[in-house]
């Protein structure tokens, strides 16, 4: 019985030593389990840490291009509307320059004209003023004829040519040391001619053709 007694206790000791390994080594394998999934869940965590600031950082990089992009876009745009603007000016600028350009020409076709027009009323005057004058020159000649020429032709015909010698006299080319003059009554009125200036010596000679 004592026997019997001490194989039991054994076997008592040795099924509790058992059990209690049995619980150690599944409290091991739990603690191992917890462990790991532990571990597995802070992987996990990392991982999601890391994505988010991964996506966090592709926001921000977006986000700054896109930024870039518009403060890009902005300034094309306002260096377009500032050439738009300066293109638009520099066109009114010419614009203004054209119109004081084609006043100018037309102030100075103005001017132009009416130095033209002050001109030919000048050259009018003075063709009028010269037909004047030529017109008293031929009353004058007239005079002249009436005074010289026709007294000469009376003497001839009366065989007097007392007349004829006075006015040989003062026409006579002797008194320059020339020899005898012609005695002829015709001779006489073409020195007394000659002796009057005549429409180009009165006039000039440009003035001449120019009414001619």
């Amino acid at each position: 019985e004592e026997r019997k007694r001490e194989e039991e206790r054994k076997k008592k000791e040795e099924e509790k030593k058992r059990r209690e390994e049995e619980e150690r080594q599944r409290k091991e394998v739990e603690r191992q389990r917890k462990e790991e999934e532990r571990k597995k869940k802070e992987e996990e965590r990392r991982r999601k840490e890391e994505e988010e600031e991964l996506r966090k950082q592709k926001k921000r990089e977006e986000e700054e291009r896109k930024r870039r992009e518009e403060e890009e876009e902005r300034k094309r745009i306002a260096e377009e509307e500032e050439e738009e603007r300066r293109q638009k000016k520099r066109e009114e600028d010419q614009k203004r320059r054209d119109e004081e350009r084609r006043a100018r020409e037309e102030e100075e076709m103005r001017r132009l004209e009416e130095k033209k027009r002050k001109h030919e009323e000048a050259k009018r005057r003075l063709i009028e003023a010269k037909h004047t004058k030529l017109e008293i020159k031929a009353e004058r000649d007239a005079e002249a004829v009436v005074s010289y020429v026709l007294p000469d032709i009376a003497a001839d015909a009366d065989g007097d040519d007392e007349d004829d010698v006075q006015v040989l006299q003062h026409n006579s080319p002797q008194k320059n040391g020339d020899g005898a003059g012609p005695s002829t009554s015709a001779a006489s009125a073409d020195a007394r001619h000659s002796s009057t200036p005549n429409r180009r010596e009165i006039i000039g000679e440009d003035e001449y053709e120019i009414i001619e």
